[in-house]
């Protein structure tokens, strides 16, 4: 697995005053989940990493991925809520637009289906 970013990259990304004890595990998962769509990629093109740092990021702020989260003060009450894909999804994830990008590193682009036109030409 490539080394896309490190714990210092991250650390840097979210300006932190310093590396964070918890940031391997979300450094890895980025680095993975990048390596999985690109491979190794030597020279790594910029853009790259600032997909890493901000897979790396996103799932370092909310690793439960969650839409909203609602605290009460008297009576204390808590709500979390996730929505959509997160119900499912973990909070270390490739955006759709960013696996596109990624795939156009290796060749592969993004194909568009048009529209048919349903309607017989001459024909009322």
């Amino acid at each position: 697995m490539a080394d896309y970013i490190d714990e210092g990259d991250l650390a840097s990304y979210l300006q932190l005053p310093e590396v964070p004890s918890d940031a391997s595990f979300p450094v890895k998962m980025a680095n993975g989940l990048v390596t999985d769509v690109v491979g190794d990629l030597s020279p790594v093109p910029t853009r790259i990493v600032t997909i890493a740092l901000e897979v790396a990021a996103r799932g370092y702020r909310n690793p439960q991925a969650y839409s909203s989260v609602t605290v009460g003060i008297d009576d204390y009450d808590k709500t979390v809520r996730r929505e959509g894909a997160a119900l499912t999804a973990p909070g270390y994830y490739l955006t759709p637009d960013e696996t596109a990008e990624l795939l156009g590193y290796v060749g592969i682009r993004r194909r568009r289906v048009g529209s048919i036109s349903l309607q017989v030409p001459d024909v009322p």
